[in-house]
C-alpha cells in the first residue's frame, strides 16, 4: 500500500504540532471509488469535515493491482499500519517499496495501465509523412476526413485501444541501478546489517563526497560548454589550426571538467570538427581524453587516499599536487606524443 503521491512527496516531512485524526480510505476498485473519494476531499469544508481530520486515500502497490478480495486489502492495510507503529519494515514491504520506486521512476512500464485513452483528434500519415485522414471529435460526434471528402458520425467518441504486445527494454544504466539496490537491500535483509550505522561508515562517506563532486563538476562543465560553444569556436578555430597540439590540452582540461572521458569526447571533438581540426590530429591525441587525475575529485582517487593508512597517498597542501598528477601526467604526455608518431607513420598526417 502507498499514499496517491509520488516518491519524493511520501519522503518529505512536515513538521506540525496540530494533533491530526487519519482516516485511510482503502477502496477495492481503481476507477469509481477514486472519483468519490476525490470529490469528498475536495468538498470537505463544504461537506463539514473538521480541518484536523485528514482523509488520506491509499492505493495499492503495482505489485497488488491485480488484488480483488477485499479482506486481503483490508489486513494488508493493517499490516502498514502495524509497521508503521512498530517501526519495523517486512520483505515483502521492502520489495513493494523497490518496484513502485521503478514504476514511478517510468524505469519499468506498468502492464496494467489503461488500455482505452479518448482524444479529441487524431491525424494519420502515410508512407510520406503527409497527412492522410483526420478523425476530430465534436459535440458527441465524430468527424472523419479523408482529401475532399467528409463523414460524420453522431453519438461516437474517438477512443483508441492499445493490443500491441510493447516490449521495454531496459538500459545498461537502470540494469546496474537495479542490481546495486536489490544487492543492498539483500544485505540488509540477510545479514541484519544496523542500516543506522551505514552513514557513519568511512567508506560510504568517501562515496558521498565523491558523488557530490563527480555531479557538481559535471553539471557546471556541462552548462558552461552549452552556453559559451559558439564562442569557443571563434576563439579557438585559428589557435588550434596554427598549433595543433593545442587540441591535446583543451581536451586535457574539458575532460577534467567534466570528468568523464567520454563526456569530453563527445562534447569536444565535434567542436573540433566543426572549427576545421584535422581528423587526424583528433585521432593522435585521443588519449588526451583522460585527465580527470587532475584534480583529485574523481571517486577512485578520493577512495584511494581514504583506504590508504599509510599517507602515501595524499592531497598536497596546494590541492593539485597529489600522487597522482605525476603518474597521470608521464602517462597522458606519453601517448599523446606515440599516437602522433604512429598516426604520421602510417600516413594519416
Amino acid at each position: 500500500m502507498r499514499e496517491k503521491k509520488t516518491f519524493a512527496q511520501r519522503t518529505r516531512t512536515r513538521n506540525t504540532d496540530e494533533v491530526r485524526k487519519k482516516y485511510f480510505l482503502v477502496y477495492e476498485g481503481k476507477e469509481t471509488e477514486e472519483i468519490y473519494f476525490e470529490g469528498v476531499n475536495q468538498n470537505r469544508s463544504m461537506i463539514g469535515i473538521n480541518p484536523l481530520i485528514e482523509l488520506v486515500p491509499v492505493v495499492r502497490s503495482y505489485s497488488e493491482e491485480g488484488w480483488s478480495n477485499p479482506k486481503k486489502i483490508v489486513d494488508r492495510m493493517l499490516l502498514n499500519l502495524k509497521e508503521s507503529r512498530l517501526g519495523t519494515v517486512s520483505y515483502e514491504t521492502l520489495l513493494n517499496w523497490f518496484m513502485d520506486y521503478l514504476y514511478e521512476e517510468k524505469i519499468l512500464v506498468n502492464s496494467k495501465a489503461k488500455a482505452k485513452t479518448a482524444y479529441n483528434n487524431v491525424a494519420i500519415y502515410n508512407d510520406k509523412g503527409e497527412v492522410a485522414q483526420t478523425i476530430t471529435a465534436q459535440d458527441n460526434s465524430v468527424v472523419i476526413t479523408a482529401g475532399d471528402k467528409t463523414e460524420t458520425i453522431d453519438n461516437a467518441a474517438i477512443v483508441l485501444k492499445d493490443t500491441a504486445k510493447k516490449k521495454v527494454n531496459l538500459s545498461m544504466v537502470h540494469v546496474i541501478q537495479i542490481f546495486m539496490l536489490l544487492a543492498g537491500a539483500l544485505i540488509v535483509i540477510f545479514t541484519k546489517t544496523d542500516a543506522g550505522k551505514i552513514s557513519k561508515n568511512e567508506i560510504f562517506r568517501s562515496g558521498m563526497i565523491a558523488l557530490v563532486a563527480v555531479f557538481g563538476i559535471s553539471w557546471m562543465a556541462e552548462t558552461m560548454f552549452t552556453v559559451h560553444t559558439p564562442m569557443m569556436k571563434a576563439a579557438l578555430g585559428d589557435v588550434v589550426k596554427a598549433h595543433p597540439w593545442t587540441y591535446a590540452v583543451m581536451l586535457l582540461l574539458i575532460s577534467k571538467f567534466v570528468n568523464s572521458q567520454a563526456a569530453a569526447l563527445v562534447a569536444f571533438v565535434p567542436l573540433a570538427l566543426g572549427i576545421g581540426v584535422d581528423p587526424a590530429v583528433i585521432l593522435a591525441f585521443a588519449s588526451a581524453c583522460y585527465g580527470y587525475y587532475i584534480l583529485p575529485t574523481y571517486p577512485s582517487d578520493l577512495a584511494a587516499i581514504q583506504f590508504d593508512r599509510s599517507g602515501t597517498t595524499h592531497i598536497g597542501k596546494f590541492v593539485i599536487n597529489h600522487s597522482f598528477i605525476l603518474p597521470g601526467l608521464i602517462g597522458v604526455i606519453t601517448s599523446c606524443i606515440f599516437g602522433y608518431i604512429f598516426t604520421s607513420l602510417f600516413g594519416y598526417l
